[in-house]
């Protein structure tokens, strides 16, 4: 038996797991299957929008252009308000 640099055996066996791909493809194996179990993000209110987009307009933080142009590039189910945030045409502050 021979002993590396830390005297530990260097026939051990690695204590780390490798992955196996999953059905899919995927890496992840049983992390597959507990994201499928985790229910999907809350849809987005269209009433809701649509009231923050008035007020937007009457607070004159934005103009119709802009939330126009927001609105035509914004992804499926992505709320306006964190929208606006992340592209910084507004603060959080500001929603409040």
């Amino acid at each position: 038996m021979a002993l590396n640099r830390r005297g530990d055996r260097k026939d051990r066996k690695s204590s780390v797991a490798t992955a196996t791909p999953s059905q899919n493809g995927s890496l992840n194996g049983d992390a597959d299957a507990a994201a499928a179990d985790v229910p999907s993000a809350p849809k987005v209110d269209p009433e809701a929008t649509e009231r923050l987009r008035r007020v937007l307009l009457q607070r004159n933080l934005l103009s119709q252009a802009q939330i126009d142009e927001v609105m035509t590039s914004d992804p499926a189910g992505v709320d306006l308000g964190d929208r606006l945030v992340g592209l910084g045409l507004l603060t959080e502050h500001n929603l409040t």
